[in-house]
């Protein structure tokens, strides 16, 4: 298990989703939709909760562009 405590969300951790689940992200946090983001954000594999806390950290914050430009494709 991660130490979450230590974990730096970067553009390179999302790549374990894959390039579908991407885009839209970057749609939602582009359209400011929160609904949509979490939807998304339950997506993620229990084996990346430490991902999925940062996100829902950042969108719970309104810190949809720095989500935005996070993804890279």
């Amino acid at each position: 298990m991660k130490d979450v405590s230590s974990f730096q969300l970067t553009s390179k951790s999302l790549l374990v989703m894959p390039n579908s689940w991407l885009q839209e992200l970057k749609q939602a946090a582009g359209e400011l939709d929160e609904s949509s983001l979490e939807e998304l954000i339950m997506q993620i594999p229990d084996e990346y909760s430490h991902i999925a806390n940062s996100l829902t950290n950042l969108a719970d914050n309104f810190e949809f562009k720095q989500i935005f430009e996070l993804i890279t494709i």
